[in-house]
C-alpha cells in the first residue's frame, strides 16, 4: 500500500514540476532583453495591458480627490458666508438703530430748542410724549403722557418743535387728549405774517379730504398779495391759541368759481404724520379785554370871527361887522348866548341917517320907517 501511494504521488507531481518549469522558460523568455535601453518583450506586453488601467485608476482618485477637496471649500465657503451674511444683518440693525437714534437726538435738540424759545415768552412749556392715536395715517386726534397731574388743563395749546399742533381736549390725571389743527372739528384764527391778510384756518380730514393741509378763506382783494411760500401764524383773534405761533406756509391759492373770493391751502410745518414728542403752553392765553376808550384832552377853543356893530361915520354907509379875534366857536356856544348876541347886536345898530339916539323903543326910527334889523325879523 505504501508504495502504491508514492507511486500516485509521483504521478501527479510530474505534470506540475513540467508546467512549472514551462513557466519559467516563457518568463525567462519575456524578461530577456533583446537591446539595451529598452524593455523586453514580454514586459511590453505586460505594460501595455496593465498601463490603461492603471491611467483608469489615476483618473478616478484624481476626480474623487478632486471632488472632495471641493465639497470640503464649498462647505466651508458656505460656512463662512452664513456667518457674514448674519454678521451683516446685525451690522445693519445696528445702523438702522444709531439711525433712529441721530433721528431722535434731532428730534429732542430740537425739542429742547423750542422749550427755551417759549420759555423765554414765559408760555411754561411741558414735554410730552404721544402715547396713543386715532385710526389712520394722521395724528388728528392723539393722547399724551401728561395730564391734570403736571398742570395740563383743557384748552391748553399743544405744539412740536416745528410749529402748531393742536389744543388739549380732555385731560386726566395722567393723560390728555388732543385734538390736531387738522382735524375737520378744528379752527385756528391765523394771519400771512408778509401781506398782515386775516382769515380762519381749517382742518378738512372730516370734510371727505384725506389730506394734512389746512383751507384759509380771505377776501378776494388779497389774491394779488399772496403766492406760496409765505408763512402763515396764529393771530390770537379768537383767544384760543396764542398769537406768533408758527403754523405752515401757503402751498396753494385757489379762487372761489362764483368769484366771491379766494381760499388757501395751507401746509403745516409739524409732521401729522410721525408725531412722537410734543411741548404743552400751560401758560393760559390772556383774554383780550374790552378796556373802555381814554378820554381826550378838551380842545382849546380856536379864534372864531364875530361881527360887532361899528358906528357909521358917513351918511349913507351900513355898518360892517369887524372880526374880534378870541371869540368862542358858534358851535361850542349855548343857545342862549348865541340868541342875547344876536339881540345886543340888532339893537346897537342903527339905520341910514339915524343915530342911535333918534331910534324910539318901537324899532321905528325918526321917519318912522322900520330899523333893518327889525325887517330883517319880520
Amino acid at each position: 500500500m505504501p508504495k502504491q501511494k508514492r507511486k500516485m504521488t509521483l504521478a501527479r507531481a510530474i505534470p506540475i514540476v513540467l508546467a512549472a518549469l514551462v513557466v519559467l522558460v516563457i518568463v525567462a523568455f519575456l524578461t530577456m532583453r533583446q537591446n539595451p535601453g529598452y524593455v523586453s518583450f514580454g514586459e511590453n506586453m505586460v505594460g501595455s495591458v496593465v498601463a490603461p488601467v492603471q491611467a483608469a485608476f489615476a483618473r478616478a482618485g484624481n476626480f474623487a480627490r478632486t471632488w472632495m477637496n471641493d465639497y470640503r471649500d464649498r462647505r466651508k465657503l458656505e460656512t463662512e458666508h452664513a456667518e457674514y451674511k448674519r454678521k451683516l444683518a446685525l451690522l445693519e440693525l445696528e445702523l438702522d438703530r444709531l439711525g433712529e437714534v441721530i433721528l431722535e437726538n434731532n428730534r429732542l435738540r430740537d425739542a429742547l430748542d423750542a422749550k427755551e424759545y417759549y420759555e423765554s415768552l414765559d408760555l411754561d412749556p411741558l414735554y410730552a410724549l404721544v402715547i396713543a392715536k386715532s385710526e389712520g395715517p394722521f395724528f388728528s386726534t392723539f393722547w399724551i403722557n401728561r395730564g391734570a397731574d403736571d398742570g395740563v388743563k383743557p384748552g391748553s395749546t399743544v405744539i412740536a418743535a416745528r410749529g402748531l399742533v393742536g389744543t388739549v381736549l380732555e385731560v386726566g390725571d395722567k393723560f390728555a387728549k388732543v385734538l390736531s389743527i387738522i382735524d375737520g372739528s378744528s379752527a385756528v384764527a391765523g394771519v400771512i405774517e408778509r401781506t398782515r391778510d386775516n382769515g380762519t384756518m381749517r382742518g378738512q380730514l372730516a370734510s371727505g379730504h384725506y389730506t394734512s393741509m389746512l383751507r384759509m378763506d380771505i377776501l378776494e382783494t388779497s389774491a394779488s398779495n399772496i403766492v406760496p411760500g409765505y408763512r402763515v401764524s396764529t393771530s390770537g383773534l379768537d383767544r384760543k391759541y396764542p398769537p406768533g405761533l408758527i403754523v405752515g406756509e401757503v402751498a396753494e391759492v385757489h379762487h372761489e368759481s362764483s368769484g366771491s373770493g379766494q381760499y388757501l391751502l395751507i401746509a403745516p410745518y409739524a409732521d401729522f404724520e410721525r408725531l412722537s414728542e410734543v411741548l404743552v403752553l400751560r401758560s393760559e392765553v390772556a383774554a383780550v379785554e374790552e378796556a373802555p376808550l381814554p378820554e381826550l384832552p378838551s380842545p382849546t377853543p380856536r379864534p372864531y370871527p364875530t361881527a360887532a356893530a361899528t358906528p357909521i361915520t358917513e351918511p349913507g354907509q351900513t355898518s360892517v361887522p369887524t372880526i374880534q379875534p378870541g371869540a368862542m366857536d358858534p358851535g361850542d356856544m349855548p343857545v342862549e348866548d348865541i340868541e342875547d348876541q344876536l339881540t345886543d347886536m340888532m339893537a346897537s345898530t342903527p339905520g341910514p341917517d339915524v343915530t342911535p339916539d333918534e331910534a324910539d323903543a318901537s324899532g321905528n326910527d325918526a321917519t318912522g320907517n322900520l330899523l333893518p334889523e327889525d325887517a330883517w325879523a319880520g
